[in-house]
């Protein structure tokens, strides 16, 4: 079994299965792209980078919780939001840390990544804060915010970074490793390759590993 057999973001996506594909546009050595269904998912990808764990999946276009785009990332020590409509509660415009028109409180967003919306945006130094955007500073996981990660939605697509620094390389060995989909294109993707994987594939001719 190959990683992400399956997703954890959907079942339909998984690495096994796109290896049994029976058309390839190409695979060679520890990845490639095949050619499948459409849609159960239109777009899902779950993917790891060392020590980078990242998802991609369709959601709806607006929504409550993250309106019609949204981004929240921390590095280290900066931190940087925004939304669009603007996120209920927040303050609407800050410069160095100083209130201009200060918002009521009431934020109660949480994600997978980030738990507390509220504590992040009152626990930051805002160098600046405009309408619906802004860039910070703040201590290093500061309420409970991860030492680098991303959660980031435009219109309906939804993607999320996390760092896992004791998972730089899995108890298997995996380095890094992808199962994804877009329309009608699956890609799968394991290093180092794994016994499941063809050493090389073409439209319907498949190489097995020996």
């Amino acid at each position: 079994m190959v990683k992400f057999s399956p997703s954890g973001i959907d079942g339909n996506l998984s690495g096994d299965k796109i290896l049994e594909s029976e058309i390839f546009c190409y695979y060679c050595c520890c990845g490639g792209l095949a050619l499948g269904p459409v849609g159960s998912p239109f777009i899902a990808a779950e993917a790891k980078q060392l020590c980078l764990h990242s998802t991609v999946q369709c959601t709806d276009i607006i929504n409550d919780t993250d309106g019609l785009c949204s981004q929240m990332n921390t590095m280290c020590c900066i931190t940087e939001q925004c939304q669009l409509p603007p996120l209920p509660g927040a303050a609407k415009c800050i410069c160095c840390n100083k209130k201009l028109a200060p918002g009521d409180g009431s934020i109660s967003k949480s994600d997978e990544i980030f738990k507390d919306y509220g504590g992040i945006m009152e626990g930051t130094f805002w160098l600046y804060y405009m309408f619906c955007v802004g860039c910070g500073v703040s201590g290093i996981s500061a309420n409970d915010r991860p030492l680098y990660g991303i959660v980031n939605k435009e219109l309906c697509i939804r993607e999320s970074v996390e760092i896992n620094l004791s998972e730089i390389v899995d108890p298997d060995g995996t380095m890094c490793a992808v199962a994804a989909t877009e329309l009608c294109f699956w890609s799968q993707c394991q290093f180092p390759p794994q016994k499941e994987q063809p050493l090389f594939a073409c439209f319907k001719f498949k190489k097995p590993r020996s």
